[in-house]
């Protein structure tokens, strides 16, 4: 399933890419930031949260990135992004593994350096673009990884230990960008996803939605 994923985006991204292998690009560079809001998913969650008789919840972090955007055409680009996150994701539970009453909740606490390669078809709206994103994502986990819980009134942080730091997965979602001086405002929402799991022994997927505000300008 993992492989024939990776195929598609790779064949996805050739098919774009090959009409425009001759063409002159025309470069922007820019900055983006905003929020994410994170979510953990995946049988072994599911597990967790039978257990604890719990629900899953998303939570709020900070993201950014830096972009160049590669113009083949004036509806197509490819679109590059490096940025980072502070990934979230939690849950409200009502007792412990050992199965202990433990009315609180939990929130898994993560950074990563994301590294993204996006198709940008775009189109003309009036006076700005509306566009899509779509492409491979690779998440790049950094620092230790906590576990905050809050129980009964107590509140604690522990290390959430992880098996693998680097995962890859998928990022899809649209935007709107509008001239202001020599560049332009840009505006986006992502949806990313992990396919590969932070435990070898349970599924533990990352998923995120981040939106984004920032500059681009051509150079």
């Amino acid at each position: 399933m993992k492989t024939g994923l990776t195929a598609a985006l790779v064949v996805i991204l050739f098919l774009g890419l090959s009409p425009f292998a001759e063409a002159q690009p025309e470069l922007a560079a820019g900055a983006k930031i905003g929020a994410n809001i994170g979510w953990f998913s995946g049988d072994g969650w599911d597990d967790l949260l039978e257990v604890t008789d719990g629900s899953s919840k998303s939570r709020g972090g900070i993201t950014a990135a830096v972009l160049l955007e590669i113009g083949f055409s004036e509806n197509f680009a490819l679109q590059p992004e490096l940025g980072v996150t502070s990934r979230r994701g939690g849950a409200s539970i009502k007792f412990d593994p050992l199965g202990n009453p433990a009315d609180g909740s939990i929130t898994i606490k993560t950074t990563s350096i994301d590294i993204s390669l996006l198709l940008k078809p775009r189109t003309a709206v009036g006076n700005g673009m509306i566009y899509a994103l779509v492409g491979p994502h690779l998440f790049l986990l950094v620092g230790d990884s906590e576990v905050e819980w809050k129980v009964e009134g107590e509140s604690g942080t522990d290390d959430f230990p992880r098996d693998n730091d680097f995962l890859f997965g998928v990022a899809v979602g649209a935007g709107y960008s509008h001239p202001v001086g020599p560049g332009s405002i840009v505006g986006d929402v992502v949806y990313t996803r992990a396919f590969n799991s932070v435990d070898d022994d349970a599924d533990f997927f990352l998923n995120g939605i981040a939106i984004k505000v920032g500059y681009q300008f051509p150079f």
